[in-house]
Parts: structure tokens; sequence; C-alpha cells
């Protein structure tokens, strides 16, 4: 267990495990976290980011015969986060206009003033369960692997959006999802010329999301003139969006690997997957207002003025590949191995779960091209009644569904041992090029998933270990990486430091260019950590461990726009750990800091109706643990 020492709460684990018969063993494993914010909320004088943790797990491991045996793991768990650990970055938008709050907070630290303006404040609750059971066994001399497997959970959010106290614009979040998946898969025996591996796999898996995001009419009055006759005019107006969406998928795929030993020093080793997946989805969205002194959401029965268009899309998908590699390994002598590689991946196309614009983006795109309807709807045109009755689209439509992704990858690396086997060396150089490379932006409420035309990902990587006393040890790796698109229609227009357009391609009225040349977002050029544990007899029962390591990382940013506020500064980040130990490991007792220099990065950056927002992740940590075993 350990208690956290620079913001409070504590952590804890516990098992007990051992044999409850000769054939069977049992494992039991408990984890209960109580951890406080790391953010202060000075408006509701409270940490927000308060997490609390329950856990269970139980392991069965079952000698059926001398060469069967079957393990059965299930576990359940659910979470509890109050609070969140975005930040408002200045008051120029429209909704800080209209705040009234005497603590406003514009500026990236750990302090925040917001609430969600309604009986119930921000939180993040997550459940789930699962079930794996797994039988390894051999059948005349080769090893067979089964398992099957179980997975259910729940995701609900309730999120302030605007970045002040008042009900402004707040957004409901639900998903409920589950999935179950066998697989088979057959190992030949080894040290054989050719060796191989086949399998098969299947997944099931059923996905149901909403999104409620309602905009409060106390807001919009206070913003008007006034006037009677507007006042009581907006309680009649669509004020928020709600979303939903849901999909069933069936996936399927058989693979092989054979490696052939052609001598001694020589192999080469080729794989190939065919994966096959069917989907099936349902995605609407509609307006809504308030009525009552309550102001409960009620549904309005057709698209309004100023809102986005209601729609009911249907659709099927039907994503198959083959993906092979080759990969050819040459020892050049006992201590040294060389490579080269090249493989193809492929990512499932799939369809938009929470995107409230689909409608309206499917009008617009039936105006501009007088053929479109036909193919894609089976129809000549559509209409907003049409939208609100239910369309089935077509797969490629390019409005509720995506691509699926393709990728092509070359690598060429050496491994190697150093001074007497105490050392390790690996360096890779690889080129991957992307096509319909997947994309997730967040605009504060919604992640919206496109495509982007094509993208290259240069690179080398370096790993070096070293045992280089008897009580130290050195490990560490550099990374350089150039990420770039080579075609990205319709991304968001790059934003100069003046947060204008930086590009002249940039059209205006769409907000939208085409981003090729530009890097791809969250890609440091370079990344480099160090990592030295030492250990050492500090009696004839104890010994002790201390471990330092460094991190750094080259600025990058985490929104396509390439926005300065989105924009993660170089930093270097520091953790260490000193730990006091009995010899036998009955016991522990810990002090572990994380993050010592107290970098809070950037994970997420959006803006709404010109608010700019930074989501930060934790800045330093201390904590004290003890580890007793029995």
């Amino acid at each position: 267990m350990g208690a956290e020492l620079e913001n409070g709460g504590y952590t804890s684990t516990g098992y007990l495990s051992g044999a409850l018969t000769d054939r069977l063993r049992a494992r039991l494993a408990v984890r209960l976290d109580d951890l406080d914010g790391y953010t202060k909320n000075i408006f509701l004088n409270r940490d927000d980011g308060d997490k609390k943790t329950r856990a269970a797990r139980l392991g069965l491991e079952f000698d059926a015969t001398d060469t069967t045996m079957f393990y059965l793991k299930l576990e359940t768990g659910d979470s509890t986060t109050d609070g969140r650990n975005n930040q408002l970055l200045n008051s120029t938008g429209t909704m800080s206009q209209s705040t009234t709050d005497p603590n406003a907070e514009y500026r990236a630290n750990d302090i925040r003033s917001v609430s969600t303006g309604v009986e119930e404040e921000d939180f993040y609750d997550y459940s789930w369960s699962s079930a794996t059971l797994t039988m390894d066994t051999e059948v005349g001399g080769h090893s067979v692997k089964g398992v099957l497997g179980y997975w259910e959970y729940d995701n609900e959010w309730f999120l302030e959006i605007d970045g002040h106290p008042e009900a402004i614009l707040n957004t409901y979040l639900e998903d409920n999802y589950d999935q179950s998946t066998a697989e088979l898969r057959i190992l030949s025996p080894t040290n054989q010329t050719f060796e191989y591996i086949v399998g098969a796999w299947y997944q099931q898996s059923d996905l149901e999301t909403r999104q409620f995001s309602p905009f409060y009419p106390l807001f919009w009055q206070a913003a008007l003139p006034p006037v009677p006759f507007l006042q009581d005019m907006i309680l009649d107006v669509p004020t928020g969006m709600d979303r939903n969406f849901a999909r069933e998928s069936d996936a399927y795929s058989i693979y092989g690997q054979l490696t052939w030993n052609i001598t001694d020093r020589l192999r080469a080793i080729f794989d190939v997957r065919y994966t096959d997946e069917e989907q099936e989805g349902v995605g609407t969205s509609w307006p809504i207002l308030f009525t009552g002194s309550t102001f409960a959401p009620e549904r309005v029965a057709q698209s309004t003025f100023g809102h986005n268009t209601e729609y009911l899309f249907f659709q099927d998908r039907s994503d198959d590949s083959v993906d092979p590699s080759v990969r050819v390994q040459y020892d050049v002598n006992e201590d040294m191995m060389v490579y080269v590689a090249y493989a193809e991946g492929s990512k499932a196309g799939g369809m938009k779960a929470n995107d409230a614009t689909l409608g309206a983006q499917l009008l617009t795109r039936i105006g501009a091209d007088p053929t479109y309807a036909q193919r894609f709807l089976g129809m000549p045109t559509a209409t907003p009644a049409d939208l609100i009755n239910g369309v089935t689209l077509q797969q490629g439509n390019g409005i509720f569904d995506f691509e699926d992704e393709e990728a092509e990858s070359w690598e060429l690396g050496m491994k190697t041992s150093l001074f007497d086997n105490s050392a390790s060396l690996a360096v890779a150089l690889f080129s991957t090029e992307f096509t319909n490379l997947q994309t997730s932006n967040y605009d504060g409420e919604q992640f919206i998933i496109g495509n982007a035309g094509s993208a290259t990902v240069d690179g080398f990587e370096v790993e070096f270990s070293w045992q280089a006393t008897d009580n130290l040890r050195l490990q560490s790796s550099l990374s350089w990486i150039d990420a770039t698109y080579d075609d990205f229609a319709g991304a968001q227009c790059v934003e100069g430091s003046d947060g204008l357009p930086a590009n002249a391609d940039c059209d205006l009225a769409s907000g939208t260019e085409n981003q090729a040349g530009e890097k791809l977002e969250r890609s440091p050029d370079m990344e480099f950590n160090l990592n030295a544990i030492w250990t050492s007899q500090i009696s004839d029962t104890m010994r002790l461990t201390a471990t330092g390591s460094i991190y750094y990382s080259d600025d990058y940013f985490v929104q396509p726009t390439q926005a300065e506020y989105a924009t993660q500064d170089s930093f270097t980040k520091y953790d260490a750990r000193v730990a006091v130990s009995a010899n036998d490991e009955r016991w522990e007792v810990a002090l572990i800091g994380r993050n010592l220099g107290d970098e809070m990065t950037i994970q997420h950056a959006y803006n709404v109706a010109g608010n700019q927002f930074n989501n930060l992740g934790i800045g330093r940590s201390t904590v004290l643990e003890a580890t007793f075993r029995f």
C-alpha cells in the first residue's frame, strides 16, 4: 500500500495465492485506491480530479492432465472521478462575456474556477467486468492454445464545457460496450528447418453511446437585450442536441507464420493475416429545448432555425484485408544479429458516433453533387423531412462513415551484445506510409473521426542497456521521428502565433485546408530517456534499491490547428525511487517521486466559441509505499 504525500490519498493492493489441491491453484487480488485531485477548484472550494478505484481479480489454474492446463481469470471493478483538470486560457470568447465569476482563472496551472451550474458537478464513472478461459495442451508434438473471452464496460460522464461557474454549456455522455472473443492457435515443434504457427480468431461486439449537450436558456437570456419579447422567445428555441449511436460488429481472422531456418545463421519469417469485419450502425441526432421551471429537456419535432439538422442514419459496412509481412534475420556472429523487414497493416473503417452536424453535411453534399443522393441513398434527392424519417446510406458515403486505414512499412536494424555480454545495443531505421490515415480531433464536446489522404513517418530508434558494475545497471533509449501529412484535404486550417490562418490555401468560409507537408499532431521530433538502477546490501538481511530516470521530449502540438495554446513546449521529467527491502522479499518500504520537476503537460486542447482550453496532466507526485508478503 502507498500514501500519496503531495496531493493526498492512498493506494492499496493485496493478493492471496496458493495451491488448493495437487492440481488446482488459485490467486485472489484486490485493489483499492482513493486519490485526491491535483487541481484546486476555487469556486467549489474542492480538489478536482479525485479518483476512487475498486477492483478484484480471481485466477484459477487447473492441471487437467500432465499436458493440459486450464486457466480461468475473472475480473471486475469500478472507478469514480470527481472534477476535471481542464483550464480556460482566455476571456475573449462569447461565453466569457456573460460570466459573473469573481475568481476567473485564465491560465494553465493547477487552479480552476468552474461549476456546471446545476445540481450535478463534473464526474466520470467507469465499471468493467471480464472473464477469460485459456487452455494449453499438446497434440502430436504441437502446442495448442485456445482462448475464450468476454469483456463489458459502462462509461458515464457529466462534463462542464464552458469553463465558468454558470450553467452555460455542459455535456452528458454514456457508453455501453460488450464483446465476446474466441481464438485457437497451433504451434509446431521448435528447432526444425520449418516452424509454423496457424490460428483463427473471432470477435462479436455491441456498442451503444449517447451524448446530450445542452445550452441553458438562462445564459442566452442574459446574453440578449432586456426586452421581454426577446427574453420569452429564447425559451421556445432549441438549446441543445441529443445524439445516439449503436453498432453491432462481427469480425474474424485467420493467420499463419512460417519460419524457415535456411542455415544456422540465416532465417526468414513469413506472416500473413486475413481479416473480415461486418458492421451494422444506426446514428441519430435531434435538437432539444427546455420546458418548465426545472428546464427539463424536450425533443423538438422538427429541425429549427439556428440548430443542426435532425437525422436518422442506417448503414452496413464491410471491410476485409490481407496483411503480409516478411523478416530476414542473419546472425553475423554469436553477439550480433542484423535484420530487414517489410510489413503491411490495416485498420477497419467505421461509422461516426457523435457528430451533430452530419445531417447538415449530407444536405450540403447533395446540393453540391447532383448524383450523390442516387449513388449513396438510392433516391434522386433528400430533404430534411427524409432525414428525420430515416435514410440508409451506402458504404463510402464520406459523411456517416470513415474509410479503412492501410500502412506499408520497412525496417532495417541490428541487435548486438557488448562488453562480454554485460551490455546490449539495438538500432532500428524505419519508414511507414499510411493511406487513409484515421484521425481524431476533439472540439470541446466530442471526438470527430475522419481520414487524412496519406502520411509518412520516418525515423530511427536506439536502445542501450548496460550492467556497468555489480550494483549499477543503466538503460537508455533515443528516438527521432519525422511524421508529416502527404495529403490531408479538409483538415482544419493551421493557425499562426497571431491566431490567424498561417497558410494561403485556408478556405475562410469552411475553415479548412489541405495540410499536405504539415507535421502530425502529438509527434515530437525527438524523445530520450535514461534509467539508472542501483542495488546493494546494507546489512546481512536488507538491501537498498535506488532508481532514477529522466525523460525528455521535443515540443509538439496536440491539435491539428497547431495553435499556440495547443502546443506543448519541450520538457524534461524526472522520477526517482528509493527502497529498502528484506533479502527474502517478505517486506519492502519505498519512497517514490514522479515528475519531480512538476511539469504539467498538455493532454488535450480545444476551442469552444472562442474560449481556449488546455487539459493538463498531473504534476509532481510523491508516494510512500510499503509491501508485506506473508
